[in-house]
């Protein structure tokens, strides 16, 4: 839409100007510009350059080029009056002509070079660029500063410093820039020379690039004027370049610079990955140019407008790329700015090195910034001027001595930058003098010669063109011969290197051709930087690869298949990260099942998916079954991964090329008979469960099974060496289960078929995990004081574990585990309860009850939550989510974190959803703070018959006390069991004191000095009433000899020998309770436990330290499943220990 505001602006202006008799008016152009047209206006609104239009500069303009006469042009319906402020003639080619409108408002930066004109011409945040064109005509564009804010600002900035989309506001906003005097500059030492490549597309894009770079080199030099920087850049060569840009600023830097290697590649290029970094540094050298700059075209995908090789560079990256949309945006100043060693604001990076000094800087009321302070922490206009706290810019000071001096940064670098270039050397000659086709298949001989004038040749390569489908595309020497892997037209480069490092490359197509059917056709992706094939994986066989946009994998090992057995493939779709896709792409799988050379016959495309809708980073399963009618041996498959079906097409062929995606081949041996891993699967339709049957011919000939049930991110048990075992999903949906078989001559087999498990009614939830749970987990998930603890996993099913919730005001509390070196992560938290039971998480307040963000913490969060009227009574699933990244869904995958499901469960009695007394049997309650001499207590409610009655006390912080009494509640004098432990331990009444039973014990936590998170956990067992003194169990010390470390058993009694003893015990998964006891022997002893490592008497996760006493007791509930670590001190001799999980 039209901006007002802007036009209102622009008639002031214009009005505003008062003409003295001596100034003349001139018209810029003769007609009227508009560029406000729907189309127009939406290409702006998104940031893009509009529609260029084509003009006629008036003729007159030539000779009204004098300052204080006022150019007049009507634009975008606005009449607009520039006053002519400076011109400064460079040299009998070249002219410097600035203006502005009296107010400030509008203002002009133009260059006459050779008679034609370029200009950029600025209304508010409107910008105009006009570049000469075709046949005496001219090409006016219009761009719209849109400030978004700098995308990089938060990641480390040591190198490669991007300048960000709409970073730069190029407005020449200096109150009186003409008042600047010029500064005297040296003749050499502080001139810094420049060589500029663009690609084709830049070309076609800005029309004439002369007058473009133009621009640039003025607007830098003005900026230094305005600053007081002693120093000047000069283009002194520019070319079009053949390299074709990634659409990515610091992919390109990269491979300009070599730095980015191919790695799929069997021996990278020794130019790698394409020759025209070489070709750019070879040419820098050849002009004595200092810094090198790529110039592409405006990429939407591109998140930068320019990107630096380095912050503070040298002769070996002295590098910038930026877009043609960075000409408004001053990009060429800012990028060069680092590679002197510039920084943006500290605000947007506090980096101080290499130059404390030398950042960018914003004005006190942020009505403005200088050249590398960037929009995301100043919104105010640009000025094409640099920090100086020497200067006074619209009336402010410039900068700071200590943190913004750029002008000083600038001044003491310039004669560094400036002796980048080295001595001038003639650059070698590379002639080919024979490319033609050989007799052999595809393939071609190449023959060249090569010479330098003021040195010798150090190398020649060639480069056969067909890199994109090649692994090794090049050959050293004056000639070679190359097979190529499809027929087609390709253009061969020969390079000469010499002793100096200069290089010439010369090319010449070559055409292959092959006969019909002596040949696979070729195909490709055109664009495989974002999405790309990353796996494929056949019956367990997994072949990975980057991202290419066609990949030769025929020489790896080929894929077996049998015919007629349905074989599950793994299709795994890449992307450039994390943030990028996934995206829903059409696949599609070719076999050439009669080794013609194509995959045109009928039959032989095995699979075709249209798009997933939602898009998914899961892998694509697909079943393929090679026909009885195949011939047995080594042939080609090919897969495709398109965004789009070709036009013509309803389903993707094998031939030709595509937009979005990759091509890949590979080799499948094919089998003609039965495969000796063969198996059934018979799906339950009512619990998710599956039984499987091995179904190989000889069951006799077979040593062993392995199971994979494919659902390894939901299953810490997803495999099994039963022979027909069964297996329950946690999630509906498509698996790739794998049988292995060996045989008992040692050789194995495997085949991987695709199943579907369907899931019950009301129970087919959506599938979630994380992708890594490295870092940050969830440690602990309590609801209304029933908790439950967790380790580290990417998806935990708890759902076996009811949790109690009522109508109404509830309570859950989450807490987080970490590894590594910090104690906590940042993560956002949500908790889903499916209140209709429905099968589905809602995305609304109902419920997705709990949403917590930016919780960089160890502690445990608690948050109310609320169950409404209209939730249906009885079991549902709750899920709680933990994410470093952004929660946008319930379901699918997410980076770092966790996902857990639970049941709870709604009763409809909505007075007390939790059991009858405060501690519930075997369930930790947690969060519990005393002050200093406080005490709270709480009931246990132990049935008639229980035994093993046990309390036990975690410590939290501070230094609490246990009391415990059946029947009322204990007092400081009276009492069942007083543990009498001082300082911050744990502490345990087990039933040597505890003996009653059909009652309540009165459980009290007293603060001898302030304690918080605090926790009780109260157990017993079924049974018969507890005998008050039953007979002793045997002591095990009367029977074994004592042990000093080593691993037990569960359930089995050691002896302990020695007065410090190291026992360890592996604990399955799937145990709701860990009892460790020791009892007997003359002496104090202490137990201590942890899960995380050996444990000590300050590191430990549990402990019982019961004063002069042998008989210590740890409960831990839900114990973590692996190995569990113990240390026993102090016990004397004759006593035992057991560990016993249940």
């Amino acid at each position: 839409m039209p901006n007002h505001k802007l036009k209102k602006l622009a008639i002031l202006s214009a009005l505003a100007v008062s003409f003295s008799s001596a100034a003349e008016e001139v018209k810029l152009f003769n007609n009227a510009i508009n560029f406000e047209s729907a189309a127009n206006q939406l290409n702006v609104e998104r940031g893009q350059r509009s529609t260029p239009q084509t003009i006629e500069l008036n003729n007159a303009l030539g000779n009204a080029l004098e300052v204080g006469n006022y150019l007049k042009f009507t634009v975008d319906n606005l009449d607009v009056q520039i006053q002519l402020t400076k011109i400064t003639v460079k040299n009998s080619d070249l002219t410097y002509i600035d203006g502005r409108s009296n107010d400030g408002s509008a203002s002009l930066s133009m260059v006459k070079s050779k008679g034609k004109y370029s200009a950029k011409i600025y209304l508010g945040q409107a910008g105009y660029l006009l570049t000469p064109s075709a046949n005496g005509t001219y090409t006016l564009s219009k761009f719209v500063e849109d400030n978004s804010p700098v995308d990089s600002s938060d990641r480390p900035a040591s190198k490669n410093a991007p300048e960000a989309r709409s970073s730069v506001n190029g407005r020449q906003g200096l109150a009186g820039m003409a008042a600047f005097n010029s500064v005297a500059m040296a003749e050499n030492d502080r001139e810094v020379t420049i060589i500029v490549a663009y690609t084709a597309k830049l070309a076609a894009e800005v029309g004439d690039v002369a007058a473009y770079m133009a621009l640039m080199e003025k607007d830098t030099n003005d900026s230094y004027t305005a600053s007081g920087i002693d120093a000047t850049v000069n283009i002194v060569h520019s070319y079009q370049t053949g390299y074709v840009s990634t659409g990515d600023m610091s992919e390109d830097n990269s491979l300009m610079l070599n730095q980015a290697t191919s790695d799929w590649l069997l021996n990278p290029n020794p130019l790698a990955p394409n020759g025209y970094g070489v070709e750019l540094k070879s040419l820098r050298d050849q002009h004595q140019a200092d810094v090198m700059v790529l110039l592409t075209d405006k990429n939407a995908s591109s998140p930068w407008a320019g990107w630096a090789g380095e912050i503070g560079a040298d002769e070996s990256n002295a590098l910038f790329s930026m877009s043609s949309w960075g000409t408004f945006k001053n990009t060429f100043a800012h990028e060069l700015g680092h590679l002197f060693g510039a920084r943006h604001d500290t605000a947007a990076d506090s980096t101080s090195t290499p130059y404390a000094y030398g950042h960018g800087f914003c004005n006190a009321n942020n009505t403005w910034r200088t050249m590398m302070a960037t929009s995301a922490s100043c919104t105010g206009t640009r000025l094409n001027a640099w920090s100086n706290p020497n200067k006074v810019y619209e009336g402010y000071t410039g900068g700071t001595a200590d943190l913004n001096d750029n002008a000083r940064l600038h001044n003491e670098r310039v004669t560094t930058l400036s002796a980048f270039r080295t001595a001038a050397h003639n650059p070698p000659t590379a002639t080919i003098t024979v490319a033609a086709e050989a007799s052999e298949l595809l393939t071609a001989t190449f023959e060249g010669q090569a010479n330098d004038s003021d040195g010798n040749i150090v190398s020649t390569l060639w480069d056969f063109g067909d890199g994109v489908y090649h692994n090794k595309p090049y050959a050293e020497g004056y000639s070679a011969t190359h097979t190529y892997q499809f027929p087609g037209t390709y253009t061969a480069r020969f390079t000469a290197t010499d002793n100096n490092g200069l290089i010439n490359t010369t090319t010449r197509d070559i055409t292959v051709t092959a006969p019909t059917g002596a040949s696979y056709c070729s195909a490709k992706g055109g664009n495989a930087f974002y999405q790309y094939t990353s796996s494929v994986n056949v019956n367990g066989l997994a072949h990975t690869s980057g991202s290419r946009l066609y990949t030769d994998q025929t020489e790896l090992t080929p894929f077996t298949i049998h015919t007629n057995t349905p074989t599950g493939i793994e299709l795994v779709q890449g992307t450039r990260s994390s943030s990028h896709g996934p995206y829903s792409d059409h696949w599609a799988v070719f076999v050439d099942l009669n080794q013609n050379n194509s995959f045109d016959d009928p039959g032989e495309r095995l699979h075709f998916s249209k798009p997933r809708n939602p898009s998914s980073r899961e892998p694509l399963l697909a079943s393929i079954t090679i026909p009885d009618t195949a011939l047995a041996g080594v042939t080609r498959m090919r897969v495709i991964q398109s965004e789009k079906v070709r036009a013509g097409e309803t389903e993707l062929g094998a031939c030709g090329d595509v937009v979005f995606g990759e091509v890949e081949d590979y080799s499948i041996n094919i089998i003609k008979e039965p495969s000796p891993a063969n198996f059934s699967a018979n799906i339950t339709t009512d619990n998710l469960s599956v039984s499987f049957a091995d179904g190989s011919a000889s069951n006799s000939d077979i040593a062993s099974v392995e199971w994979d049930f494919g659902d390894g991110n939901y299953s810490q048990t997803n495999t099994s060496t039963s022979f027909n075992p069964e297996h329950t999903y946690a999630f509906a949906g498509s698996y790739t289960v794998t049988l292995t078989v060996t045989l008992k001559n040692g050789d194995k087999h495997t085949l991987t078929k695709v199943i579907e498990v369907t899931a019950p009614p009301g129970q087919n939830y959506c599938s979630a995990y994380a992708y890594n749970s490295k870092y940050q987990y969830t440690a602990n998930v309590t609801v209304n004081g029933v908790s439950i603890d967790s380790g580290a996993a990417g998806y935990t099913d708890h759902t076996a574990t009811v949790l109690p919730i009522g109508y109404g005001d509830n309570t859950i509390s989450f807490r987080q585990g970490a590894t590594g070196t910090k104690t906590s992560y940042n993560a956002e938290w949500k908790v889903y309860i499916d209140m209709n039971q429905d099968g589905l998480f809602a995305e609304d307040e109902i419920e997705n009850v709990v949403y917590w963000i930016n919780a960089d913490t160890s502690n445990a969060i608690e948050r109310p939550f609320t169950v409404p009227t209209t939730a249906l009574a009885g079991k549902t699933r709750m899920r709680v989510v933990q994410s470093y990244e952004k929660i946008t869904t319930s379901c699918g995958r997410i980076t770092w974190g966790e996902i857990e499901d639970f049941t709870v469960e709604l009763k409809t009695d909505t007075t007390d959803p939790v059991t009858p007394s405060d501690l519930a049997n075997g369930v930790t309650k947690t969060g519990i703070n005393v002050a200093s001499k406080e005490s709270k207590t709480f009931t246990f409610n132990v049935p008639a018959g229980a035994k093993n009655v046990n309390v036990h006390m975690g410590a939290g912080t501070g230094d609490p006390d246990l009391y415990v009494r059946f029947g009322e509640a204990a007092t400081d004098n009276v009492y069942d069991c007083r543990p009498y432990t001082g300082g911050n331990r744990d502490e345990s009444c087990d039933s040597s004191k505890l003996t009653q039973s059909g009652g309540l014990y009165y459980v009290t936590v007293k603060g001898y000095s302030a304690s918080d998170n605090v926790t009780l956990t109260g157990t017993y067992e079924e049974g018969g009433v507890v005998d008050p003194d039953p007979t002793p169990t045997p002591n095990a010390c009367a029977t074994l000899n004592p042990q000093t470390r080593g691993n037990v058993t569960d359930g089995q009694a050691v002896c302990l020998g020695g007065n410090q003893v190291y026992l360890g015990l592996y604990v399955p998964a799937g145990q709701t309770q860990l009892t460790l006891k020791t009892s007997g022997g003359d002496g104090d002893a202490s137990l201590y436990q942890s899960a995380s490592g050996w444990p000590s008497t300050t590191n430990n996760q549990n402990s019982s330290v019961t004063a002069n006493s042998n008989d210590e007791v740890i409960t831990v509930t839900n114990p973590r499943s692996g190995w569990h670590y113990f240390l026993i001190s102090g016990q004397g001799t004759g006593t035992d220990f057991v560990a016993d999980y249940q």
